[in-house]
């Protein structure tokens, strides 16, 4: 690309010095243009290769052969092994961007961005292949960002994928996203094999932010926020290809439009230890088929907590908090509410009746943090306090500020702000003390690991 760049320059520069032979002829006019346009071209040049402006490859589809070769030639991209792909500028396609025909090999995007004219062309397509990474790349304005066709062990990490009709998606098993920021697409991630892992991404402003048709797959702690329909759907969409046994855990999933999760003619899912808040209408809501397992999850300020219509589906250890309705049940048989006792149930925000009593019956004198009162879903033992184990419950905020260096005889004062963001009431103590380094630390109780991590901080502020 950098060679292209000169030998326009060159090219320039003997029209430029034609022009000024005949400005000698033409007059004072046609100099002062001439002179104009070498301040230009000593500006590109400058701005172009000096300070190494980012320049646009624009054609068509670029390959990586099965030979390790790239085609063409002369794309920005460079390889001294034919195992590590690096980038070297930003690509404009009108066609499909990059066709990877070749497996074992890592696509460093180093940056750049690979752009496209949406549909149908596809950013990357992968067929057939397996063990590749694409990294660091800003992937945009596709049909289908990536697309993944019977390739394994694909690797999607610290990527944009921005501005597509479908970010990721195709029929691709045990393959990995994570860390990548995907937005702005119409469908973010589509799972259409088995045995995919998506975690640590940022999903948002999306239609719909995860969509997976198949088994297997793992969904965890993901930031799933502001998609303006659904969060994670798992949906069913034939016969001979379930959707089941995928899990979905510890994802923050919040404000997705109209549904947090949603669970279509699907089975043996596991949900559990999320976060789902304020969203339109449902944060979990499950439809037709069952065995579902719904535990330890938090579910928070929602039009409704939980919309059921399906059978034979495990809800206990969860924290419906102050969502207007806490569940809506439309139909289904054998749904269990309760881990039984002494384990318990579920906790409900507007869960109103004592706990005097104890025992599989509530009939034993003495409380034990069971409701004496069933909760009206079929909750037998609804839990009188958060389940302990949800995200979310236990979150303490501490701010403090002072000086970063304490002078030899000088006093240093510490304004610490703990403010307790979750759900819990908190017991604590504040004891400041001066370390035998001359640090002051603050300890908050009970939790020790708190209370280290504030000293470690409070350490280096002083040194």
């Amino acid at each position: 690309m950098e060679g292209e760049f000169a030998e326009g320059l060159i090219i320039v520069c003997v029209v430029i010095i034609v022009l000024e032979k005949r400005g000698k002829v033409l007059g004072r006019f046609r100099a002062g243009l001439v002179s104009g346009v070498w301040v230009l071209v000593l500006f590109v040049a400058v701005f172009g290769v000096v300070l190494n402006v980012p320049l646009v490859w624009g054609s068509g589809t670029i390959y990586i052969r099965a030979d390790g070769s790239i085609e063409p030639p002369d794309a920005p991209i460079s390889t001294f092994d034919n195992v590590t792909y690096t980038l070297t500028g930003n690509i404009t396609s009108d066609a499909d961007g990059i066709l990877v025909e070749r497996s074992n090999i890592i696509i460093d995007g180093n940056g750049y961005e690979l752009q496209g004219s949406g549909y149908p062309t596809k950013g990357f397509t992968l067929s057939e292949i397996e063990n590749v990474t694409i990294e660091r790349m800003n992937i945009e304005s596709f049909y289908i960002g990536v697309y993944l066709n019977a390739s394994f062990h694909i690797v999607l990490t610290e990527n944009n994928i921005t501005g597509n009709t479908y970010g990721v998606c195709g029929p691709s098993s045990n393959n990995t996203l994570f860390s990548n920021q995907i937005a702005s697409n119409e469908d973010g991630v589509v799972l259409e094999g088995n045995h995919n892992v998506v975690h640590n991404n940022n999903i948002t402003k999306n239609r719909f932010g995860c969509i997976v048709t198949s088994a297997n797959n793992t969904i965890f702690r993901n930031n799933i926020t502001n998609n303006t329909d659904e969060g994670i759907r798992v949906e069913q969409e034939s016969d001979n290809k379930p959707a089941s046994y995928n899990n979905i855990f510890g994802n923050n999933i919040t404000n997705n439009g109209n549904y947090g999760i949603v669970l279509i003619m699907t089975n043996n899912n596991n949900v559990y230890g999320n976060t789902l808040s304020e969203h339109a209408y449902y944060g979990i809501a499950m439809y037709s088929y069952g065995n579902n397992t719904i535990v330890g999850n938090l579910i928070i300020k929602n039009q409704y907590g939980l919309s059921l219509s399906s059978d034979h589906n495990k809800i206990y250890h969860n924290n419906f908090v102050n969502n207007t309705s806490q569940v809506e049940i439309y139909g289904g048989v054998g749904n269990i509410w309760d881990n039984g006792y002494p384990s318990g149930g579920n906790y409900w925000s507007d869960y109103a009746d004592a706990d005097l009593y104890r025992g599989p019956f509530q009939n034993e004198t003495g409380s034990d943090g069971i409701g004496d009162i069933p909760y009206p879903v079929g909750d037998r033992y609804p839990l009188m306090s958060p389940w302990p184990s949800g995200p979310g419950l236990h979150e303490l905020k501490v701010t403090l500020r002072c000086r970063t260096i304490l002078p030899l005889n000088k006093s240093i004062s510490l304004e610490a702000t703990v403010s307790n963001d979750g759900i819990c009431n908190e017991l604590m103590w504040i004891c400041p003390y001066l370390s035998m380094t001359h640090a002051l630390a603050l300890l908050i109780f009970p939790s020790w690991k708190l209370a280290r991590l504030i000293q470690i901080v409070i350490l280096g502020l002083l040194r």
